[in-house]
């Protein structure tokens, strides 16, 4: 009777060390203690919001730039439905990147890049109606030093309608006159980068070109 009664109390101990150990273990991972699967482009991505915020609507806002916010609005509603793809874009900068592409059924409706380099990174984030870009979102943000806190931010937002640039909100949330050469430049740049991305997003391996810093 006396060693079953030991038996039992150490087997007691056991299970009392072990709920312990695991409740330890669990709050240093809520804390944000180091792990395998916590480093890298890809990990530091899943930590960034997905969603941009959009300055509040005028009063008297544009039929055609309304109908892009709405999509906007559905998109990100529809997002935790679909399936993420995730592809690694190691070469395509000094220090990687992130590819994330969002499917439902046949369409992709959204795509979010990261690129990282050792004094910067940069953030896209691609809204698609029909295949084609409706609204595009970068960010630049440089590092103070190598690897170091972010100390500027250079973001955009860009609202397309068919292709045509309708709306360029800058850095500074200032309305960029698009009938301006910058405006019509960065349009174009910003539609070859869609592509690009779409490309990619679709399995064509040869889509993107590497980028410095």
């Amino acid at each position: 009777m006396t060693n079953e009664r030991g038996d039992e109390y150490v087997t007691r101990l056991a299970v009392f060390i072990a709920a312990i150990f695991s409740i330890a273990c669990g709050s240093s991972v809520e804390k944000g203690a180091k792990t395998p699967a916590s480093r890298g482009p890809s990990a530091i991505a899943s930590r960034q919001s997905d969603s941009p915020s959009l300055p509040p609507a005028a009063s008297n806002e544009r039929p055609e730039i309304l109908a892009i916010r709405a999509l906007y609005r559905r998109i990100n509603q529809l997002v935790p439905t679909c399936q993420m793809h995730e592809d690694d874009l190691s070469g395509f900068s000094l220090e990687g990147g992130v590819l994330r592409s969002y499917r439902c059924g046949d369409s992709i409706p959204k795509i979010v890049a990261w690129y990282y380099g050792e004094t910067y990174r940069n953030h896209e984030e691609y809204y698609l109606e029909n295949g084609r870009p409706a609204f595009v979102y970068t960010a630049f943000e440089r590092y103070a030093g190598t690897f170091g806190r972010v100390i500027h931010t250079d973001e955009s937002r860009f609202y397309f309608a068919h292709d045509r640039l309708v709306r360029w909100i800058d850095s500074s949330g200032t309305n960029v006159p698009i009938e301006s050469e910058r405006a019509r430049a960065r349009a174009d740049s910003v539609l070859k980068e869609a592509d690009q991305v779409v490309r990619r997003a679709l399995g064509d391996t040869t889509a993107l070109v590497p980028r410095g810093g």
